[in-house]
């Protein structure tokens, strides 16, 4: 598994976007814009967004580390296995909590199955968006 910086819409299988009220993200498409800011008035803390042509989560921001790397964990657990890459877009300080979760969550001990190929996920990349640093991602 890959983690890039790059345009998180760039033929993403999956799409997350994180963000509250006072941070909505700049580097997204204007319907996704609208698509966030109609959630976040919404009680809810994520919302799984599905139609023909694509898949977002929507996730509310959250200033506890430990509940975005639970959101992020929750979101790899719903994934479909045979997702091949994923594009995550939100503010620096939520991103990093969430990846992480989610790459935790991502830990397969399949060594010694026989069909591990079968089981093994297909993520191949993350794709992070333009609001992290040039220097914080290799």
């Amino acid at each position: 598994m890959q983690l890039s910086k790059n345009n998180a819409s760039t033929s993403c299988d999956y799409r997350v976007l994180i963000g509250n009220e006072i941070s909505l993200i700049d580097s997204i498409s204007s319907d996704d814009q609208s698509l966030l800011e109609n959630f976040l008035k919404l009680d809810k803390d994520s919302a799984d967004v599905k139609s023909l042509d694509s898949s977002i989560l929507l996730v509310k921001s959250n200033k506890n580390k430990e509940k975005m790397r639970k959101a992020g964990a929750a979101f790899r657990t719903s994934l479909d296995k045979d997702v091949k890459k994923i594009g995550v877009n939100g503010s620096e300080e939520d991103l990093y909590p969430f990846i992480e979760g989610f790459m935790l969550a991502s830990y397969q001990f399949i060594k010694y199955f026989k069909d591990r190929a079968k089981k093994a996920f297909k993520l191949t990349d993350i794709y992070v968006g333009s609001n992290i640093l040039d220097n914080s991602i290799t």
